[in-house]
């Protein structure tokens, strides 16, 4: 008996279509796929290795507990970094509190990590969202100022990144207390405050996040702590800070270096080896995002990382910026330097009537070389701006000119005869805020000194 098999030319069409879409749609995703891996291996060279996976849960677990017992009765302990808000000064309170609460096992305490700015300002410092995004951490769950609401009775304090506490904890309570100032790590000038406070360790080594890490490996073997996660971010404000190492400028110190070899062993002990190259990649990574302010408004620009002090009746605000005054007079006006600058020095009065100053000054700090362009000092370049609004002080900023040790040269781009501001090149590239403030500071109070025996 024959079998006699009959076909339906129609379905064998729908057939032949189904197969061809189902072809065409793995055709994309090859496409897709290769696309996606062109695209990593075209991006790899900003940072060599990939961000890290482990422990990433357990900072954002971390971060979204202590936020939800802000409330509490618990004891607190807020873990503040210093008023610019950088990023040493972030990692470093994170990575304080987080330790803290992880070593200590007390279950009584909250370790809060503050960020001394109100949340929306996080969004000027990308450079703290690209390094956290590293390690998976979500910059949106940091705890900052206006999250917090502070009881006086159950509340202490650890400083990093400062040694002297700042509005709006500056109460009398508080202000010379070593019962609620129970820790301080610092690397700026001692001011000499909270002698008796447990934990008191002020050095100028070039990164405060070397002195959290060196606290903890004194308090607990690093075996049980340290793990990629922390080491690849406490690596990225101890690059920045001591500008990748660079012990020509003046700011890595030898417990840097140490600290930077514990990290990098770590490192290389999983996928994440860290060379002379990667370290160098990842730090050029973090600088490339940090210098990109030439989008924000002059007003963000100055506030970004912004430090102010008081000196007798004298306020002092300190604005560092990522960039260079050219290139900034240049957005301002296009190709006319002179009318840029004036709008730089139109931005900063008004900046300096804002918050009610006596004095403003303008850090810029930049490594040229990013920009292929040499200076005189080689690929990093300072320069300085200082706008006096109280009369007193002119004598002051004459004085900062003629300082043998920061060597200042009036810039030769912006000649005004207006003697109450002025815009300098930096002859001592090694002098940076930390270090200008203190020469500043000394000349305000040789300045009172004179006032009151005159």
């Amino acid at each position: 008996m024959t079998t006699v098999y009959t076909f339906n030319t129609e379905c064998i069409l729908e057939l032949l279509l189904s197969l061809e879409n189902v072809i065409m749609k793995l055709s994309l995703y090859y496409l897709y796929f290769a696309s996606f891996s062109m695209l990593i291996q075209k991006t790899s060279h900003l940072v060599d290795c990939q961000p890290v996976q482990s422990n990433m849960s357990h900072l954002n677990e971390f971060l979204q507990s202590t936020s939800l017992q802000l409330g509490s009765t618990k004891k607190k302990v807020i873990v503040t970094g210093n008023d610019s808000a950088d990023l040493d000064s972030i990692i470093s309170s994170l990575l304080f509190a987080y330790l803290s609460d992880t070593i200590s096992h007390d279950n009584d305490t909250l370790y809060i990590p503050l960020v001394k700015v109100p949340k929306i300002d996080l969004e000027l410092r990308p450079e703290v969202k690209f390094v956290l995004s590293q390690v998976h951490v979500d910059y949106t769950k940091l705890i900052c100022l206006d999250q917090l609401t502070v009881d006086p009775k159950d509340t202490q304090f650890v400083l990093v990144d400062h040694n002297s506490l700042t509005a709006p904890f500056d109460q009398p309570l508080w202000k010379n207390s070593s019962q609620q100032v129970v820790g301080v790590l610092d690397h700026h000038v001692d001011e000499k405050l909270y002698l008796d406070a447990p934990l008191r360790n002020i050095q100028m080594v070039g990164s405060c996040v070397t002195l959290v890490l060196d606290h903890f490996m004194k308090q607990a073997s690093q075996e049980t702590w340290l793990d990629d996660t922390i080491a690849r971010l406490a690596l990225a404000p101890l690059l920045v800070d001591t500008v990748n190492l660079k012990w020509e400028l003046g700011r890595t110190t030898d417990l840097d270096v140490s600290v930077f070899h514990i990290l990098q062993n770590q490192l290389n002990k999983s996928a994440q080896s860290v060379t002379a190259n990667t370290a160098d990649a990842y730090f050029k990574a973090i600088e490339k995002v940090k210098s990109q302010v030439d989008g924000m408004a002059n007003l963000d620009i100055l506030r970004r990382d912004y430090k102010e002090f008081l000196v007798g009746p004298y306020r002092i605000g300190t604005s560092a910026v990522t960039w260079h005054f050219r290139a900034w007079s240049k957005r301002e006006s296009g190709e006319s330097d002179k009318d840029g600058y004036q709008t730089i020095t139109k931005a900063a009065w008004n900046f300096a009537q804002q918050r009610q100053l006596d004095m403003e000054v303008i850090f810029t700090a930049f490594d040229h070389d990013r920009d292929h362009v040499r200076s005189n000092n080689g690929d990093y370049r300072r320069e300085l701006a200082v706008f006096v609004k109280s009369p007193a002080l002119i004598d002051v900023k004459r004085e900062l000119e003629a300082n043998n040790d920061i060597r200042l040269v009036k810039n030769d781009e912006y000649k005004d005869e207006d003697s109450n501001m002025a815009f300098y090149d930096q002859g001592n590239v090694k002098m940076s805020r930390k270090q200008v403030w203190p020469l500043l500071k000394q000349l305000l109070e040789k300045s009172l000194q004179q006032s009151s025996s005159a």
